[in-house]
């Protein structure tokens, strides 16, 4: 398993389509990754979302992304989730 640190709050990216949390985060050895997550369907049609606690399942990450390349997310463990 390989251990990620947000090294940033989440914030709201992605279409108004497709809205989506993007984080960035590093490995312990410094290399650098984003992390996506799903926004909720229940938030997905206010674009202004007031509470972020739960506009995202935290623990189930949509893509882990390094270098342009989506990469299996079962590998990762991401700690510092902002909720």
């Amino acid at each position: 398993m390989i251990k990620l640190t947000l090294t940033q709050q989440p914030y709201l990216d992605g279409t108004n389509e497709h809205p989506i949390y993007t984080a960035a985060a590093v490995d312990e050895e410094g290399e650098s990754y984003w992390v996506h997550w799903t926004v909720r369907d229940e938030y997905k049609k206010e674009l202004k979302i007031e509470d972020e606690s739960d506009a995202c399942e935290w623990d189930v990450y949509e893509a882990i992304i390094k270098d342009g390349e989506y990469l299996d997310v079962k590998l990762f463990d991401v700690h510092d989730c902002p909720i």
